[in-house]
């Protein structure tokens, strides 16, 4: 499917359990060669594998795990994106109990350097902001004026100032590209997981 617009709440995520029973996967969205989801790693054991797909993990809570991917370890530390081969044989082993994982996948046809996981603490939308999502790690806010034509009219922001509140793990989608009125202003308050296209 494509990626809904505006903002998504973390209760409203599908669900669906790992084939190892080993966690969760919660779908944030998806559109057209890649996938956005959070994950709900519960125990050790191993990764799915996905052909032909570059991940990108970010540990947004719990205190981080060991990934051995094509036999090598690596130490993947809490909000400190992490990228591997889709393809690669992976298995976890959790560090100091569960943890949440949040997820970009993208498909060969369009490749992970097309994509930027960042950790930030504040972000503009402005005009063809190459940002694409953005999920909260703490409360937050999105704010601004004038979005109702931004692909952000079912957050309710219309002509005046007003506010959205964000929960922890709650989303904005923003594919890039997508105009904003001349008259738009918008800024994400707090501190986000965020995923821009680059060039």
């Amino acid at each position: 499917m494509t990626a809904p617009q505006g903002v998504r709440r973390y209760a409203d995520y599908p669900v669906q359990r790992w084939g190892n029973g080993g966690g969760t996967t919660r779908l944030v969205a998806d559109g057209h060669g890649w996938r956005l989801s959070l994950a709900d790693v519960t125990g050790d054991g191993p990764f799915s594998t996905f052909p032909d797909t570059a991940r990108v993990l970010t540990v947004v809570e719990g205190d981080g795990l060991r990934l051995t991917v094509d036999g090598v370890d690596h130490l993947v530390r809490p909000l400190m994106p992490f990228a591997f081969d889709g393809s690669a044989t992976t298995s976890c082993r959790l560090i100091d109990g569960p943890v949440k994982a949040f997820n970009l996948m993208t498909s060969a046809s369009t490749p992970a350097s097309a994509f930027e996981v960042t950790v930030r603490e504040e972000d503009a939308l402005a005009a063809r902001s190459p940002l694409l999502a953005a999920m909260a790690l703490a409360p937050a806010q999105l704010a601004g004026t004038g979005l109702a034509g931004a692909g952000l009219a079912g957050t309710g922001l219309g002509s005046i100032e007003q506010q959205v509140d964000l929960a922890r793990f709650d989303s904005v989608i923003l594919p890039a590209g997508e105009p904003l009125s001349a008259q738009a202003t918008a800024r994400l308050r707090g501190r986000f997981v965020a995923v821009s296209r680059v060039g």
